[in-house]
Protein backbone atom coordinates (compact mmCIF):
# COMPACT_ATOMS: atom_id res chain seq x y z
CA UNK A 1 0.00 0.00 0.00
CA UNK A 2 1.35 3.50 -0.80
CA UNK A 3 2.24 5.83 2.07
CA UNK A 4 -0.16 8.47 0.67
CA UNK A 5 -3.75 7.90 -0.45
CA UNK A 6 -6.21 10.16 -2.19
CA UNK A 7 -9.59 10.72 -0.55
CA UNK A 8 -12.32 13.33 -0.48
CA UNK A 9 -14.63 15.12 1.95
CA UNK A 10 -17.93 13.24 1.69
CA UNK A 11 -19.88 15.37 4.20
CA UNK A 12 -19.31 17.94 6.94
CA UNK A 13 -21.23 18.53 10.17
CA UNK A 14 -21.19 20.79 13.16
CA UNK A 15 -22.97 20.28 16.46
CA UNK A 16 -24.00 23.74 17.66
CA UNK A 17 -25.15 22.27 20.98
CA UNK A 18 -22.99 19.64 22.61
CA UNK A 19 -25.09 16.42 22.96
CA UNK A 20 -27.83 17.59 20.56
CA UNK A 21 -28.37 16.88 16.86
CA UNK A 22 -26.13 17.65 13.91
CA UNK A 23 -26.24 20.49 11.40
CA UNK A 24 -24.91 19.60 7.95
CA UNK A 25 -22.73 22.34 6.46
CA UNK A 26 -20.82 22.91 3.23
CA UNK A 27 -17.62 24.07 4.94
CA UNK A 28 -15.81 24.05 8.25
CA UNK A 29 -14.16 27.33 9.15
CA UNK A 30 -11.36 26.92 11.66
CA UNK A 31 -11.01 29.79 14.12
CA UNK A 32 -7.66 31.40 15.05
CA UNK A 33 -7.71 29.27 18.21
CA UNK A 34 -7.97 26.06 16.13
CA UNK A 35 -11.63 25.24 16.85
CA UNK A 36 -14.47 24.70 14.37
CA UNK A 37 -16.60 27.84 14.22
CA UNK A 38 -20.07 27.14 15.60
CA UNK A 39 -19.24 23.66 16.84
CA UNK A 40 -20.20 22.70 20.42
CA UNK A 41 -20.26 26.31 21.58
CA UNK A 42 -23.45 25.59 23.54
CA UNK A 43 -24.22 22.83 26.02
CA UNK A 44 -27.09 21.38 28.03
CA UNK A 45 -26.82 21.34 31.82
CA UNK A 46 -28.83 19.51 34.48
CA UNK A 47 -30.21 20.82 37.77
CA UNK A 48 -26.72 20.49 39.32
CA UNK A 49 -25.36 22.83 36.61
CA UNK A 50 -23.34 19.92 35.22
CA UNK A 51 -22.98 19.47 31.45
CA UNK A 52 -25.02 16.41 30.47
CA UNK A 53 -24.92 14.04 27.49
CA UNK A 54 -26.98 11.64 25.38
CA UNK A 55 -26.00 8.71 27.58
CA UNK A 56 -28.10 10.29 30.34
CA UNK A 57 -30.76 11.83 28.08
CA UNK A 58 -30.97 10.02 24.72
CA UNK A 59 -33.84 12.21 23.51
CA UNK A 60 -31.45 15.16 23.27
CA UNK A 61 -30.66 13.66 19.85
CA UNK A 62 -34.10 14.89 18.75
CA UNK A 63 -33.17 18.52 19.40
CA UNK A 64 -31.81 19.72 16.07
CA UNK A 65 -30.14 23.11 16.26
CA UNK A 66 -29.24 25.37 13.36
CA UNK A 67 -27.14 28.52 13.24
CA UNK A 68 -27.86 31.41 10.91
CA UNK A 69 -26.61 34.97 11.21
CA UNK A 70 -25.83 34.64 14.91
CA UNK A 71 -29.27 33.19 15.71
CA UNK A 72 -29.49 29.70 17.22
CA UNK A 73 -32.73 27.89 16.37
CA UNK A 74 -33.89 24.76 18.19
CA UNK A 75 -36.26 22.36 16.45
CA UNK A 76 -37.67 19.04 17.63
CA UNK A 77 -40.56 16.77 16.59
CA UNK A 78 -43.88 18.22 17.71
CA UNK A 79 -42.26 21.44 18.95
CA UNK A 80 -42.42 25.00 17.70
CA UNK A 81 -39.00 26.36 16.78
CA UNK A 82 -37.31 28.27 19.59
CA UNK A 83 -34.98 31.10 18.60
CA UNK A 84 -32.11 32.09 20.84
CA UNK A 85 -30.59 35.45 19.90
CA UNK A 86 -28.61 36.01 23.10
CA UNK A 87 -27.62 34.35 26.35
CA UNK A 88 -27.16 36.87 29.15
CA UNK A 89 -27.63 35.31 32.60
CA UNK A 90 -24.27 34.29 34.11
CA UNK A 91 -24.10 30.70 35.27
CA UNK A 92 -21.21 28.63 36.57
CA UNK A 93 -21.05 25.35 34.67
CA UNK A 94 -19.50 22.12 35.90
CA UNK A 95 -17.96 19.89 33.23
CA UNK A 96 -16.18 16.54 33.50
CA UNK A 97 -12.77 16.49 31.81
CA UNK A 98 -12.00 12.89 30.94
CA UNK A 99 -8.42 13.67 29.90
CA UNK A 100 -7.51 14.64 33.47
CA UNK A 101 -10.31 12.75 35.28
CA UNK A 102 -11.71 15.69 37.17
CA UNK A 103 -14.67 18.06 37.24
CA UNK A 104 -13.90 21.59 36.10
CA UNK A 105 -15.82 24.84 36.57
CA UNK A 106 -16.33 27.44 33.85
CA UNK A 107 -18.31 30.61 33.34
CA UNK A 108 -21.26 30.30 30.98
CA UNK A 109 -24.38 32.21 29.96
CA UNK A 110 -27.92 30.86 30.29
CA UNK A 111 -30.12 30.97 27.17
CA UNK A 112 -33.37 31.60 29.05
CA UNK A 113 -36.60 29.89 29.99
CA UNK A 114 -38.04 29.24 26.51
CA UNK A 115 -35.11 27.02 25.51
CA UNK A 116 -35.14 25.33 28.92
CA UNK A 117 -38.86 24.60 28.66
CA UNK A 118 -38.39 23.02 25.24
CA UNK A 119 -35.54 20.81 26.49
CA UNK A 120 -37.70 19.68 29.41
CA UNK A 121 -40.67 18.85 27.16
CA UNK A 122 -38.45 16.80 24.84
CA UNK A 123 -36.50 14.92 27.52
CA UNK A 124 -38.80 15.04 30.55
CA UNK A 125 -35.91 16.37 32.65
CA UNK A 126 -35.22 19.87 34.07
CA UNK A 127 -32.43 20.85 31.69
CA UNK A 128 -31.15 24.26 30.59
CA UNK A 129 -29.18 25.56 27.63
CA UNK A 130 -25.97 27.51 28.22
CA UNK A 131 -23.36 29.10 26.03
CA UNK A 132 -19.75 28.32 26.87
CA UNK A 133 -17.27 31.07 27.59
CA UNK A 134 -13.83 31.27 25.97
CA UNK A 135 -12.10 29.33 28.77
CA UNK A 136 -14.57 26.46 28.51
CA UNK A 137 -14.07 26.22 24.75
CA UNK A 138 -10.29 26.12 25.21
CA UNK A 139 -10.32 23.62 28.10
CA UNK A 140 -7.67 20.94 28.40
CA UNK A 141 -8.13 17.80 26.36
CA UNK A 142 -10.42 19.34 23.73
CA UNK A 143 -10.50 17.35 20.49
CA UNK A 144 -11.36 19.90 17.78
CA UNK A 145 -12.39 17.66 14.87
CA UNK A 146 -13.81 14.15 14.67
CA UNK A 147 -13.22 12.16 11.47
CA UNK A 148 -14.94 8.93 10.39
CA UNK A 149 -14.55 7.20 7.02
CA UNK A 150 -17.41 5.81 4.96
CA UNK A 151 -15.57 2.47 4.43
CA UNK A 152 -15.44 2.04 8.22
CA UNK A 153 -19.17 2.67 8.47
CA UNK A 154 -19.81 0.25 5.60
CA UNK A 155 -17.74 -2.43 7.33
CA UNK A 156 -19.68 -1.96 10.56
CA UNK A 157 -23.00 -2.16 8.71
CA UNK A 158 -21.92 -5.36 6.95
CA UNK A 159 -21.12 -6.82 10.36
CA UNK A 160 -24.47 -5.67 11.77
CA UNK A 161 -26.32 -7.19 8.80
CA UNK A 162 -24.57 -10.49 9.44
CA UNK A 163 -25.89 -10.41 13.01
CA UNK A 164 -29.40 -9.55 11.85
CA UNK A 165 -29.18 -6.04 13.29
CA UNK A 166 -30.26 -2.73 11.78
CA UNK A 167 -27.61 -0.59 10.11
CA UNK A 168 -26.01 2.36 11.87
CA UNK A 169 -26.32 5.90 10.54
CA UNK A 170 -23.10 7.94 10.31
CA UNK A 171 -24.51 10.56 12.70
CA UNK A 172 -24.54 8.03 15.54
CA UNK A 173 -20.76 8.59 15.63
CA UNK A 174 -21.05 12.41 15.55
CA UNK A 175 -18.37 13.09 12.91
CA UNK A 176 -17.38 16.58 11.81
CA UNK A 177 -15.77 15.17 8.66
CA UNK A 178 -17.06 12.10 6.87
CA UNK A 179 -14.23 10.81 4.70
CA UNK A 180 -14.97 9.21 1.33
CA UNK A 181 -12.96 7.51 -1.40
CA UNK A 182 -11.72 9.38 -4.47
CA UNK A 183 -10.25 7.54 -7.47
CA UNK A 184 -9.44 4.33 -5.58
CA UNK A 185 -11.38 2.55 -2.81
CA UNK A 186 -10.26 3.03 0.78
CA UNK A 187 -9.84 0.20 3.26
CA UNK A 188 -12.13 0.10 6.29
CA UNK A 189 -10.65 1.87 9.31
CA UNK A 190 -7.94 3.49 7.16
CA UNK A 191 -8.28 6.62 9.31
CA UNK A 192 -6.59 4.72 12.14
CA UNK A 193 -3.43 4.52 10.00
CA UNK A 194 -3.40 8.22 9.05
CA UNK A 195 -0.85 10.57 10.59
CA UNK A 196 -1.66 13.69 8.55
CA UNK A 197 -4.48 14.84 6.28
CA UNK A 198 -3.45 17.29 3.55
CA UNK A 199 -5.83 19.55 1.65
CA UNK A 200 -6.09 22.81 -0.23
CA UNK A 201 -3.75 24.18 -2.85
CA UNK A 202 -1.11 26.89 -3.07
CA UNK A 203 -1.45 29.52 -0.36
CA UNK A 204 -4.58 27.77 0.92
CA UNK A 205 -2.86 24.42 1.41
CA UNK A 206 -3.25 22.97 4.89
CA UNK A 207 -2.32 19.91 6.86
CA UNK A 208 -4.15 18.38 9.78
CA UNK A 209 -2.48 15.88 12.11
CA UNK A 210 -4.51 12.98 13.45
CA UNK A 211 -4.15 13.16 17.21
CA UNK A 212 -5.87 10.10 18.70
CA UNK A 213 -8.43 7.37 18.15
CA UNK A 214 -11.97 8.06 19.35
CA UNK A 215 -12.83 5.79 22.26
CA UNK A 216 -16.50 4.93 22.20
CA UNK A 217 -19.09 4.96 24.97
CA UNK A 218 -22.81 4.17 24.72
CA UNK A 219 -23.73 7.25 22.64
CA UNK A 220 -23.54 5.46 19.23
CA UNK A 221 -26.41 3.36 20.51
CA UNK A 222 -28.67 6.45 20.42
CA UNK A 223 -30.65 6.82 17.20
CA UNK A 224 -30.39 10.35 15.79
CA UNK A 225 -33.84 9.78 14.23
CA UNK A 226 -35.83 8.42 17.18
CA UNK A 227 -33.79 9.34 20.26
CA UNK A 228 -34.05 5.73 21.38
CA UNK A 229 -31.18 3.58 22.65
CA UNK A 230 -30.14 0.47 20.72
CA UNK A 231 -28.19 -1.59 23.22
CA UNK A 232 -26.94 -3.99 20.52
CA UNK A 233 -24.85 -1.43 18.67
CA UNK A 234 -22.10 -0.51 21.19
CA UNK A 235 -21.15 -4.21 21.69
CA UNK A 236 -20.93 -4.65 17.91
CA UNK A 237 -18.61 -1.64 17.65
CA UNK A 238 -16.54 -3.07 20.49
CA UNK A 239 -16.35 -6.48 18.81
CA UNK A 240 -14.93 -5.03 15.59
CA UNK A 241 -12.57 -2.81 17.56
CA UNK A 242 -11.32 -5.83 19.50
CA UNK A 243 -10.31 -7.48 16.23
CA UNK A 244 -8.04 -4.52 15.46
CA UNK A 245 -6.93 -3.70 19.01
CA UNK A 246 -7.13 -6.85 21.13
CA UNK A 247 -7.62 -6.00 24.79
CA UNK A 248 -8.01 -2.30 24.07
CA UNK A 249 -10.97 0.05 24.46
CA UNK A 250 -13.73 0.29 21.87
CA UNK A 251 -12.56 2.58 19.03
CA UNK A 252 -14.36 4.01 16.00
CA UNK A 253 -13.09 7.08 14.14
CA UNK A 254 -10.24 9.42 15.04
CA UNK A 255 -9.67 12.94 16.32
CA UNK A 256 -7.70 15.48 14.31
CA UNK A 257 -6.34 18.96 14.93
CA UNK A 258 -7.10 21.40 12.09
CA UNK A 259 -4.80 24.34 11.38
CA UNK A 260 -6.05 27.71 12.69
CA UNK A 261 -7.57 29.96 10.06
CA UNK A 262 -8.12 27.24 7.44
CA UNK A 263 -11.28 26.12 5.68
CA UNK A 264 -12.39 22.59 4.78
CA UNK A 265 -15.10 22.30 2.12
CA UNK A 266 -17.45 19.50 1.13
CA UNK A 267 -16.07 17.69 -1.91
CA UNK A 268 -12.49 18.78 -1.26
CA UNK A 269 -9.77 16.46 -2.52
CA UNK A 270 -7.57 15.21 0.33
CA UNK A 271 -4.33 13.32 0.67
CA UNK A 272 -3.88 10.90 3.55
CA UNK A 273 -0.37 10.43 4.89
CA UNK A 274 -0.05 6.96 6.44
CA UNK A 275 2.10 5.65 9.27
CA UNK A 276 3.59 2.76 7.25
Amino acid sequence: MPDRLEACVDALFIYPIKACGAMRVTQLDITPSGLIAGDREWAVIDEKNEVTWQGAHPRLALVRPTLEGGVLRLAAPGEAVVEVTAATEPRTVQMWNDSVKEMESFAGLDAGDAAAAMLQRVTGAPLRLVRFGALALARRGTNPLHLVSMPSLDELNAHLAGEGLAEAEALRFRPNLLLGAAAEPLLPFIEEQVTQVHGGEGERAWQMPVSAPCIRCVVPGVSPLSGEMNEDLPPAVAQLSGQRFPGGPSVFGVYATPAPGTRICSGDRLWLELNF
